[in-house]
């Protein structure tokens, strides 16, 4: 029985039974069933006589009218080419019937270009299933306008692999605003070609992809945007993305797109590399990096006060007071190994540590078993205690306080000291400080240190030179400085001063012990020989004439002077001309200043004898760029400084700031006796007075902010629990083979060509390591920023390793030194496809041939790849051709592909002013072509040439394989 079809609905609504009807169709909008299983084309689109193809019912649509079309299920139709099904009315909605594998199918078949294209605005696209079975396809459902929404979907690989799902692009800028792409499932878990699941290929505004279930194996990501494209307003929300290719994202927003991403579930298999969100505010998505694992956020949370890294802040409570030392432990053991062997390095002077865990408050007994293992009695008397933070009560007493120890308990910490103020506590922070820090005091009214025992001397020590000092009479006193003026009429001399106010101290009082200081030159203030120094040889006292080394200048009558005792001088002064000799002390740890200061800097020195040592080039020296002299690094043994130490130029004397100074250079050989180093060459010549500095190789590894950096680490071994330069290694070594397989980055060092290009930086790969496989692509032109090539992208032909040489396809102009190119896999340009081309070439008639004679070119050889050829438009002018049977097209070189006609026209259709698609010709039309590397396309004549003077316009659209594809016109 035939069903009954009210195709414009009922005004006033239809019950059944008194049962209200929920209608489907708004208006006059028209609805279409499609049904492959019964169907025909040539049917009114009923339910009981459905049409056979979508793409046919949605020609019957009218635009913006709200029809719809339901798609039965168990329908199915092939892609087999670009556009087999292309929604190019706005507004309609397509709807599939059915639930899981009865849902309408669309399999991707015959030609990788084949798509369900969606270029027309506001389509809706709901639960249709959509499979791949050609190798490649470029992407299932090609989107290409503004606000389409595919809802409810499925899309699985079938036999085959290809490269992405669904292409939001449009080839221009906001040409795809609005999309939305939601509740939709992606199924493609073989490893092959996919690159993504949605491409995200060109700037868009307001995209929505929510609640969808990605699961594949993406060499990019299941959600890809790429470079330079920056989505505005984009929302990425409550979808679970699964990648299962090594080292790829779940997501990967290359460009600062902006907008949100919200509730995610994300898998990859390293947590570096699960997500990349671009500029998307990131809230509440989570990932997981392995199975069987729980989940972390993602993102992670910045540092702040409440994690051990800490802010910028004065308010950091992390406690780390349990964690213990270990050379090869964490972060936060290392450096508690680090605070543990620092420490001791100063144990003569001070120790640090914290009260013991429940040690009873005391005034007098502190425990600390962190200060234990010294020896019983190692601190008493010669140590005082300094309680440097109240734990409990911050700033309150004892903080601050310093008492001395009396006693000291080697195996359990325990310090007996004078009473403090008020009890110290469990967790306070305590200093242990030696006597001769003590001494010295400080800014309270609480100095402790008791100095009644020391008796005075002379020749003693600081505390012993106070107290003679203190015990002397005022007369005596005066002997540490005396001030007096140069006599008036006094000849002007700069050794010889005389000064009347300076008589009676008893001959040669003041010789070498003394220093005159010029404090006025009151003949012209603030000029030499003002504030220069000078030691004292004679003093004449009955006429107050000293004779001293010579000033700079001279010192004339009326000069105020300055007499000062060498203790004075030995302090020295804020200039370069500090003329005090201790060049005679001896290190003494217990001695006076001087001797303590020696003792320090042997100390010192020792210290540091395996890192550094500073020194100034002989007086002398002959200028030169390998062999540097400087006595003051000698003798510390023949070839003590070779190979493991570096030499660099801190102070050009002669020239400050020009070549060599910061030059870092290789010693290779060091002759203790005269100090006498033999270097790598420097730019520059070292001279006489330089000052250089010897480094320890683990130094000069850290290297410094130049392009001279020499040190050499070609033969570390990758060790991931080894030195600095061992893990650095390791990790490249993790890093670079991931990378290696896509691209690689150089400098020209030989070049001016356009196909033969050398970079050292790139050698060593392999005899034809690149062939074919990768191309070239010049990023910066240095002798012509942005002119050509730059950006020129070419086939790698041919590579010779040794010297890191390339034979390309020709660029448009010649690779130079020092032009940066890089080095691409051919799937990196792979993202590129899809790009339209488009050509013009105009033909006179009688420059048609006649087929298998000969042909005429329309188009230049494709070079970087293949194109298709998609649509042809050919327009005459007022004469049109003349002569011939049918004008048509071929392709010339393919390999693979089509060869001969690919489309004709009769000329009899191509007379005066007419106009014909390709794809509408009437011998042959246009079915699309692919124009392989190497291949162009031709034309001519049937049976015979063309004739007279007419012009026939060809309009060719070619559509990228490959992003470097190219020709032009012939």
């Amino acid at each position: 029985m035939p069903l009954s079809s009210y195709r414009h609905g009922f005004p006033n609504k239809v019950t059944i039974r008194e049962f209200p009807i929920l209608e489907i169709q708004n208006g006059n909008s028209n609805i279409y069933w499609v049904d492959s299983n019964k169907g025909s084309d040539g049917n009114k689109g009923t339910f009981d006589r459905p049409f056979a193809t979508l793409d046919y019912a949605i020609g019957r649509c009218t635009a913006n009218n709200g029809d719809k079309i339901f798609v039965a299920a168990h329908h199915s139709e092939s892609l087999i080419e670009a556009g087999t099904v292309t929604a190019d009315i706005a507004g309609i909605q397509i709807i599939g019937l059915g639930a899981g594998n009865e849902r309408p199918t669309f399999t991707a078949t015959t030609d990788a270009a084949a798509s369900f294209l969606i270029s027309a605005a506001d389509v809706y696209v709901a639960n249709l299933k959509f499979v791949c079975n050609i190798t490649s396809q470029t992407a299932m459902v090609d989107i290409n306008a503004k606000r389409a929404i595919i809802d409810g979907c499925r899309f699985e690989e079938g036999t085959q692999t290809g490269l992405a799902f669904i292409d939001i692009n449009g080839g221009a800028a906001n040409a795809c605003d609005g999309v939305q792409v939601v509740n939709c499932e992606f199924y493609a878990p073989t490893a092959g070609n996919y690159d993504r699941a949605i491409e995200l290929g060109e700037v868009a505004d307001n995209v929505l992809l929510a609640g969808n279930w990605i699961h594949g194996d993406f060499d990019d990501a299941g959600i890809h945007n790429i470079t330079g494209k920056v989505l505005t307003n984009l929302r990425i929300e409550n979808n679970i993305v699964s990648n299962l290719q090594t080292g790829d994202h779940a997501i990967e927003i290359v460009s600062a797109c902006t907008g949100d991403l919200v509730s995610n579930k994300l898998y990859a298999d390293a947590e570096a590399t699960i997500l990349d969100p671009g500029s998307l505010k990131c809230i509440d998505n989570y990932a997981v990096d392995a199975i069987d694992a729980g989940s972390f956020e993602i993102p992670y949370p910045a540092d702040d006060a409440a994690n051990y890294i800490g802010t910028n802040s004065n308010n950091n409570d992390a406690d780390t007071s349990l964690v213990v030392a270990n050379a090869d432990g964490s972060v936060l053991e290392r450096l508690e190994f680090l605070q543990g062997t620092l420490i001791p390095d100063l144990g003569g002077l001070v120790f640090s540590g914290t009260c013991d865990t429940g040690m009873t408050g005391s005034t007098t007994t502190i425990v600390c078993a962190h200060l234990s293992g010294y020896g019983n009695d190692f601190f008493n008397t010669k140590y005082w205690m300094q309680v440097i933070k109240n734990t409990n009560s911050v700033g309150a007493a004892p903080e601050l306080q310093v008492r001395q120890i009396t006693d000291y308990v080697s195996a359990t910490g325990t310090f007996t000291t004078a009473a403090f103020g008020a009890n110290v506590e469990e967790g306070d922070s305590i200093m242990v400080i030696h006597e001769s820090l003590v001494a010295i005091g400080r800014n309270d009214a609480d100095n402790a240190f008791v100095s009644t025992a020391v008796v005075e001397n002379a020749d003693g020590s600081i505390l012993e030179r106070l107290e003679h000092l203190k015990g002397q009479n005022s007369f005596q006193s005066t002997m540490l400085s005396l001030r007096g003026d140069a006599a008036v009429g006094m000849a002007a001399s700069a050794t010889t001063i005389v000064s009347a106010d300076l008589i009676g101290f008893g001959d040669d009082i003041f010789n070498d012990k003394y220093y005159m200081q010029v404090i006025k030159n009151a003949n012209a203030v603030g000029t030499a020989p003002e504030f220069q120094v000078r030691k004292i040889t004679d003093y004449v006292s009955a006429t107050g004439t000293f004779t001293v080394d010579a000033f700079g200048s001279n010192v004339e009558e009326t000069d105020e002077l300055l007499i000062l005792h060498e203790a004075f001088i030995t302090l020295g002064r804020d200039d370069a001309n500090n003329v005090f000799d201790s060049s005679t002390v001896v290190a003494n740890a217990n001695g006076s200043i001087l001797e303590r200061l020696e003792f320090i800097q042997s100390a010192l020195a020792s210290d540091l004898v395996g890192l550094s040592f500073t020194g100034t080039c002989d007086t002398g020296m002959a200028g030169s760029t390998t062999t540097i002299v400087c006595a003051g690094l000698g003798g510390y043994g023949d070839d003590t400084f070779n190979t493991k130490y570096w030499m660099q130029v801190i102070k050009n004397s002669n020239s400050v700031g020009a070549a060599p100074e910061t030059q870092v250079r290789q010693i290779t050989d060091y002759v203790s006796a005269t100090g006498t180093f033999t270097t790598a060459a420097f730019g520059a010549n070292v001279e006489e007075a330089d000052i250089i500095l010897v480094l320890h190789e683990s130094l000069v590894t850290l290297g410094r902010n130049d392009g001279d950096n020499a040190f050499d680490s070609t033969n570390v071994v990758a060790n991931g629990d080894g030195s600095v330069l061992e893990r650095l290694e390791y990790m490249q070594a993790l890093m670079y083979p991931e990378l290696s397989g896509l691209w690689a980055r150089g400098v020209v060092t030989t070049g001016a060509s356009t196909t033969s290009i050398a970079a050292s930086s790139l050698a060593g790969y392999g005899d034809d390591y690149f062939n074919n496989k990768y191309y070239m692509q010049v990023v910066k032109n240095n002798d012509g920023v942005g002119t050509a090539p730059e950006g020129e992208i070419r086939k790698i032909t041919d590579y010779v390793s040794g010297a890191g040489t390339f034979t390309v396809d020709a660029f448009s102009g010649n690779v130079d030194v020092p032009d940066v190119i890089m080095i691409l896999h051919e799937s990196l340009l792979n993202q590129g496809s899809g790009d339209v081309h488009i050509i013009t070439k105009n033909l006179t008639s009688s420059n048609i041939p006649q087929d298998g004679v000969s042909t005429v070119d329309v188009t230049t050889a494709a070079v970087g790849g293949a194109l298709i050829l998609e649509e042809v438009t050919m327009n005459t002018d007022g004469t049109g051709l003349a002569a011939g049977t049918n004008f048509q097209l071929e392709i010339s070189g393919n390999t693979y592909g089509v060869t001969g006609a690919i489309m004709a026209e009769t000329v009899a259709n191509l007379g005066a002013n007419a106009t014909v698609a390709g794809t509408a010709a009437s011998v042959t039309p246009l079915a699309g072509a692919v124009v392989e590397a190497g291949a162009k396309v031709v034309a001519c004549s049937t049976v015979a040439a063309c004739t007279g003077g007419g012009i026939i316009q060809l309009q060719l659209k070619f559509r990228r394989v490959n992003v470097a594809a190219n020709l032009t016109a012939a």
